[in-house]
């Protein structure tokens, strides 16, 4: 995972690349509203992000929601956008 707690999420290009990157490690099954705690992987059921990286993914899916929210930019959207654009 390229995200540490040096991140920051401030611009919707940020938000749509911190989507496909979430996409990439969870799958079709990523969705903004999920904790990241409940991700698993498929065939051993373990937890996809460490815990800490659960804490920062959930710190910069709160950033996400802020910058969406600021721009007026439905978020639904961008997370549709990551999960088509990783099915193509």
């Amino acid at each position: 995972m390229d995200y540490n707690s040096e991140s920051h999420i401030t611009t919707i290009a940020e938000v749509k690349a911190f989507f496909i990157e979430m996409v990439k490690i969870a799958g079709d099954e990523w969705h903004p509203d999920d904790s990241y705690s409940s991700y698993k992987d498929r065939k051993t059921k373990e937890c996809l992000f460490t815990p800490e990286e659960i804490v920062e993914c959930e710190r910069l899916q709160s950033e996400c929601f802020a910058v969406c929210d600021a721009k007026g930019v439905d978020i639904y959207d961008l997370g549709w956008e990551a999960i088509e654009a990783s099915i193509e």
